[in-house]
């Protein structure tokens, strides 16, 4: 089973702060849309550029993760591989 893609990183406020949003956009609102909104306003809709660029970061990020993964000995898989030279 593939793993979705995650594309949603974090960033973190004080909790005043995050407060202070959570009651502006109101119960029915969302703190991330607020965010997003007001960043789209200040810096504009994303690119081509700044898309092609995220997508290469996130194949990148994806690769190194994979990688990791497959050394981790604790992984059912991982754990009960045996490499061929071994069976003879």
């Amino acid at each position: 089973m593939a793993r979705a893609r995650q594309t949603r990183r974090s960033v973190s406020v004080k909790g005043l702060t995050y407060q202070r949003l959570k009651k502006h956009v109101g119960e029915d609102g969302s703190v991330s849309g607020f965010i997003e909104t007001l960043l789209a306003e200040k810096l504009g809709e994303p690119d081509d550029e700044d898309r092609q660029k995220f997508g290469e970061a996130m194949e990148a990020r994806e690769k190194k993760s994979e990688a990791v993964k497959a050394d981790d000995p604790n992984d059912e898989f991982n754990a009960s591989y045996i490499t061929p030279i071994k069976f003879f």
